[in-house]
């Protein structure tokens, strides 16, 4: 049950990563176009 948890806690943490890095990249874009 422990690893369980530490599998699903990783999954989310890695998701919030890949949001993060998607927010930053579209506002870097939006920054850089005219």
């Amino acid at each position: 049950m422990r690893l369980a948890f530490f599998i699903t806690r990783n999954k989310a943490i890695q998701q919030k990563a890949k949001a993060l890095v998607l927010q930053n990249t579209e506002v870097g874009v939006n920054m850089s176009s005219p």
